[in-house]
Formats: C-alpha cells, sequence, structure tokens
C-alpha cells in the first residue's frame, strides 16, 4: 500500500501563521500536521509515502519521505497537484490525504479492509465539530448526500441541514482502475478548469456522470481539518488523536 499526502498550497485563511511555514508543518500539541498523518500511516505499515510539495517545499527536506514538487502551485489547484503522482495512482493501490486534516490510525485501519475501488471516510457528526469552528455551520460546510453507503452528492453550496448528511474529510482510498476513470474525466477537461478544479468538484463530476461507484465509510474517531488560524487554537490541548 502507498500513500500520498497533497501538501502544496499554502492556506489562504491562514494569515500570517504561513507566511514563512507551509500550513502542513503549523504545530497542533507541539507537532507538525503532517508528523500527525505519518504517524497514523506507520502504524497500519504504510511506509512508501510520497509527498507533494508546493509552497516553501524546502521546509519538508528533514522529512525521509519521497517527494514530488507541484512548480505551479501559486496558480492551480489539488488534482492538478494529484496529476504528478499519476505514475504511482495508475499501479498501486493508494491513499491520499490532505496536508491539513489529522486522523486517528484506526481510521486508517478501516480504510485499508475497504474492498471498494474508491472510498472516502466521512464524518456524519460533523454539525458538533463545525458549530465549534463556525458561528454559522452552514457558511462552510458543504452537501454530502449517501445512501446504501454510496455517494449520492457532494460539495454544492448547502442551504438547509437536510442537505448534509456528514462531511467529507479530506482522506480517500483509490484503486488504479478507479484512478483510470478519474483521469479520463480530467483530461476530457478544458485545461482552464484542469488547473482549477478541486477533488471535491471532481468527485462531484464522477457522481454525476455515474461513471463509478464512489463509496463512504463513516469516521467515529476524533479528527480535525485546519483552515483558519481558529482551529489550531480550538485543536491545541483540546483535540486528543490515537
Amino acid at each position: 500500500m502507498k500513500s500520498i499526502i497533497l501538501a502544496a498550497g499554502r492556506g489562504s485563511r491562514m494569515g500570517e501563521l504561513t507566511m514563512d511555514t507551509p500550513k502542513g508543518l503549523l504545530a497542533l500539541n507541539g507537532k507538525p500536521l503532517i508528523e500527525h498523518q505519518l504517524k497514523a500511516l506507520k502504524k497500519n505499515k504504510i511506509n512508501d509515502i510520497t509527498i507533494i510539495t508546493g509552497y516553501k517545499k524546502n521546509s519538508f527536506d528533514y522529512l525521509s519521505l519521497n517527494k514530488l514538487h507541484n512548480k505551479y502551485w501559486e496558480t492551480t489547484n489539488m488534482v492538478y497537484t494529484l496529476m504528478l503522482a499519476d505514475k504511482i495512482l495508475a499501479k498501486e493501490e493508494t491513499i491520499i490525504s490532505y496536508a491539513d486534516i489529522i486522523y486517528s490510525h484506526k481510521l486508517i485501519g478501516e480504510l485499508l479492509k475497504s474492498d471498494s475501488d474508491f472510498v472516502l471516510t466521512y464524518d456524519p457528526n460533523w454539525l458538533d465539530l463545525w458549530s465549534k469552528r463556525f458561528i454559522s455551520p452552514l457558511e462552510d460546510a458543504e452537501t454530502f448526500k449517501i445512501q446504501d453507503n454510496l455517494i449520492k452528492e457532494i460539495g454544492s453550496r448547502a442551504d438547509s441541514l437536510d442537505e448534509i448528511q456528514g462531511q467529507y474529510m479530506g482522506l480517500i482510498k483509490i484503486k488504479p482502475n478507479a484512478w483510470i476513470q478519474f483521469k479520463e474525466l480530467y483530461f476530457s477537461l478544458s485545461n482552464d478548469i484542469q488547473q482549477k478544479i478541486s477533488i471535491t468538484e471532481m468527485i462531484a463530476k464522477l457522481i454525476t456522470l455515474n461513471s463509478i461507484e464512489i463509496k463512504g465509510l463513516k469516521n467515529s474517531y476524533p479528527w480535525g481539518e485546519v483552515d483558519t488560524a481558529s482551529d489550531l487554537k480550538l485543536y491545541n490541548n483540546n483535540l486528543i488523536i490515537t
């Protein structure tokens, strides 16, 4: 099993915190975010890990990981970054992780057990976390609908809580045959869209085309997403990940 960590972006909502430090290296409970991820992966004997860098790439030199670099990180989005790992994804079952999240090694263990071609983790109890992070949770939360463990809708603006059965966490497992379909859709898009599209938007397009089943895996463990400076304040000393 291989893993890819996407750490190309700076974090537009982090303010001065990422002036000198990439978001994935911001400290949570005294340890960089990415090191929390590495611990969870390595506890599951996943040691073949590639990080895709962008902003301040040299900051990651201390990590003994395979590295790829998106030199166009300022003008491109996550799917463009992920495409740099095409040779890995086309051959190996792979776990993909955003660099600004933390999660339990137990969730990785459950993800490994899934036999689906494309599976993403989600938080069915998202409202509790979002209520702590935002004054109005609907300002940030996106639609998420699931039926018979298959994702039916994701990533649109939500007008009511009824449209949200969970929140996507930024953690995926994908097999090569699913990656081929993902890649075919990507290359059918215009060059401008290829540069700007997010992973969530790509998943939404795959669902609309009904070209591949995308399974949802419930997370029942503590986790966190770091989008703002207030997220770090919320989690520090309050979020215990095991």
